[in-house]
């Protein structure tokens, strides 16, 4: 499987994980032009959720908290100030990272403050 697979693969399972716990999917892969990707937009209780999906077989470098930077951050609130300006009926939102080891998905809420 290449990496784009492996990406697909990971939001799928994301995705279907956060259906469960009740959130509603918005869109998948939102482009805000050339400037960012939100991987999925989803809500839940009146929050939108910005959530980056990152796929980890090891955690030798740090594991998926690490691996988003500064200029991933900076990338994502573009996006997401795209997305708003587009959807205005939105107001209260957060940024969340969910990692994926296999199976297991690790959800860490509000990740930019």
């Amino acid at each position: 499987m290449n990496s784009r697979e492996t990406g697909n693969s990971a939001e799928d399972l994301v995705s279907s994980f956060l259906e469960s716990t009740g959130y509603s999917i918005l869109k998948r892969n939102y482009h805000f032009g050339r400037f960012g990707e939100i991987d999925i937009i989803c809500s839940k209780n009146g929050i939108v959720v910005f959530a980056e999906v990152r796929y980890r077989s090891k955690d030798s470098f740090g594991g998926a908290v690490s691996s988003v930077n500064s200029k991933k951050i900076a990338r994502m609130r573009k996006a997401a100030a795209g997305f708003v300006r587009e959807n205005p009926q939105y107001g209260i939102f957060r940024f969340d990272l969910l990692s994926v080891d296999g199976q297991k998905i690790s959800h860490i809420e509000d990740i930019v403050r």
